[in-house]
């Protein structure tokens, strides 16, 4: 029972490969693949006629010491009938040739199939990333970003090794066929004997292909949590570095590193066991049956020399289709893993109309109806039987202890999230899918931590709006209090640094409320912009929110309400719903 299971996981991760392979190669040109196909083919072709040549060969040269000359008739029968019966410098012109074409054919198929090798890779990394670019945000915030990192990189290497291994399997059946094919022109019987043999052998190393597949499946695991443990050190380098916990990371990391070479090492043990147990019963069975051959079955010394080359050659020709197929377990789980995320990606895949016009501006405001919203099934209802609206150009606070909804309230008005009942209403339309790209298209979101690409000011500012003509960047920045970049001595063109670290943070919310205005906004969502600031730079960043009254639809998330002069509105949020605001802060 157990070795039928194990033979069903084998064959099911081969399948899985082989699907996975066959979705990559619907995007590839046909002509190449129809190349690939026939340069392998030739190439056995040319490899068997040659093997075969070796026999008449060794005869003529036989010959010269009165040796008896029995080509084998068919053989014989094709040089007659073109007319021709060679001596030995025909044979070795003849000979010649075919190794000439065999090794242009050979590096012919090469160049091709690694050039189809990188198109798969290719098609494989942008469609990984694109499906996980056109995934649905609350799909997205599910897993932990260490994982898509790990399935975009460490996986997709491991792809790549298995796509040539797949490529590959098929070019060494076919050379191992035109060998024994070769070989069974020779002695039918002994060659047969000897590929039995062959069969033999890969099945008493059955068991190294299970553990090839179970050493890549852990693998997996142990390169997903050491790119974990990378993205969690970097995006707190900060506070380990505050908390001098450098020495307890370093650990974690070399912990991780243990682990991964610890089955790469697994692997590469088991691997070459596979190898060495099939090296020395190979060269058993080649030296048992070229004895046969000679003594048992009294072939000419020209056949049996003949015999010897094909099964020396044949035999790492064997061993490396074991060795291919172990290697392709061994990347099945990492095949698995792109697979799986791209088929999860696509099915949580939003549906972008980019047909219906984005919002350039609200006539009436936003109308929340009784929407409740929970982020798990089983979770409580983070926002319950929640109504509101928001006028257009007017400028509301959303106040609340940590936890009441506030982001999540964000996040529905911004269309990245959408109910679970109720609806949100944008100038009397509601906010349903064929609205959503639109509505997205519409609006600005500043969170709480800006975020900015190391690159130039003038790059991260044409995200939002890529057609913006260098003057309506300035604009966007002077709406934004970011003047500050006329100063800089590259202005626009000044490099950012990674996240904005060459901009203080007063500075770097600036840039990214520009970035927000230069989309020229229906409505702009501000998730606690100021909270990680100073009294100076909140006042300074305030003061610009506060001058887009009355000319854009502004929301704002804080936790320090009193701090903004000139709200149209305050709401106050505890527990998923909306409470009377104190008195003290009524605006």
């Amino acid at each position: 029972m157990a070795e039928a299971h194990a033979q069903r996981s084998v064959s099911l991760a081969l399948i899985e490969i082989c699907r996975f392979c066959r979705l990559l190669l619907a995007g590839t040109a046909t002509a190449r693949i129809m190349a690939a196909s026939g340069l392998i083919l030739l190439g056995g072709l040319a490899e068997g006629v040659g093997l075969v040549l070796l026999v008449p060969l060794l005869q003529t040269l036989d010959s010269s010491a009165g040796a008896d000359r029995s080509w084998s008739s068919w053989l014989d029968a094709a040089f007659r009938l073109v007319g021709i019966r060679p001596g030995l410098v025909g044979l070795l012109g003849l000979f010649m040739l075919l190794v000439i074409a065999r090794s242009f054919l050979l590096q012919l198929r090469n160049l091709v199939l690694y050039e189809l090798k990188l198109d798969l890779i290719r098609e494989a990394r942008v469609r990984l990333y694109s499906a996980i670019a056109r995934a649905g945000w609350p799909f997205l915030r599910q897993n932990r970003r260490s994982d898509y990192l790990t399935a975009l990189t460490s996986e997709t290497d491991r792809l790549d090794q298995a796509v040539h291994f797949a490529l590959e399997t098929p070019s060494r059946a076919v050379m191992i066929g035109a060998h024994v094919i070769a070989a069974c022109a020779i002695a039918p019987g002994l060659s047969l004997g000897a590929l039995s043999t062959g069969f033999l052998l890969a099945w008493l190393v059955r068991g190294r292909l299970l553990e090839s597949l179970r050493i890549g499946a852990m693998l997996s695991r142990a390169y997903k949590e050491f790119y974990h443990e990378i993205s969690e050190f970097l995006a707190g380098l900060e506070i380990t570095k505050s908390l001098v916990a450098e020495e307890r990371y370093i650990a974690a990391f070399a912990s991780r590193i243990d682990d991964v070479n610890r089955q790469l090492a697994s692997y590469v043990s088991a691997q070459s066991k596979a190898r060495l147990f099939q090296e020395i019963a190979g060269a058993f069975a080649v030296a048992l049956f070229v004895w046969i051959g000679a003594e048992a079955l009294g072939l000419p010394s020209s056949e049996v020399l003949a015999l010897v080359l094909i099964f020396y050659r044949l035999l790492p020709l064997v061993l490396g289709l074991q060795q291919s197929l172990q290697q392709l377990l061994h990347m099945s789980s990492a095949v698995r893993a792109v697979a799986d995320l791209l088929a999860k990606c696509d099915a949580a895949r939003e549906q972008v109309d980019l047909r219906e016009a984005p919002i350039t501006r609200l006539r009436v405001g936003v109308r929340v109806e009784n929407i409740g919203f929970r982020h798990r099934a089983e979770h409580f209802e983070t926002l319950n039987d929640l109504d509101l609206q928001l006028p257009a150009n007017s400028l509301t606070v959303l106040i609340g202890p940590s936890g009441a909804g506030k982001t999540t309230l964000l996040q529905l008005l911004a269309g990245l999230l959408r109910p679970d009942r109720g609806r949100i209403v944008i100038d009397e339309r509601e906010l349903t899918g064929a609205l959503v790209p639109a509505w997205r298209r519409s609006i600005s979101y500043v969170s709480q931590d800006p975020f900015l690409f190391h690159d130039t000011i003038r790059a991260n500012l044409l995200i939002a709006d890529p057609a913006a003509s260098e003057s309506e960047l300035y604009d966007a920045l002077h709406a934004a209090g970011a003047d500050f970049v006329r100063d800089l001595p590259q202005g626009l063109d000044t490099i950012v640094g990674d996240r904005g670290f060459r901009f203080s943070g007063g500075e770097r919310q600036r840039l990214a409320l520009a970035r927000a205005l230069s989309r020229r906004p229906a409505l702009l969502v501000l998730d606690e912009p100021t909270s990680s600031l100073d009294e100076q730079s909140e006042r300074k960043v305030l003061m610009q929110i506060e001058a887009l009254r009355g000319r854009v639809t502004m929301i704002m998330a804080t936790h320090r309400p009193e701090r903004v002069r000139c709200a149209d509105q305050v709401l106050c949020l505890r527990n998923g719903r909306l409470e009377a605001v104190p008195s003290a802060l009524e605006i």
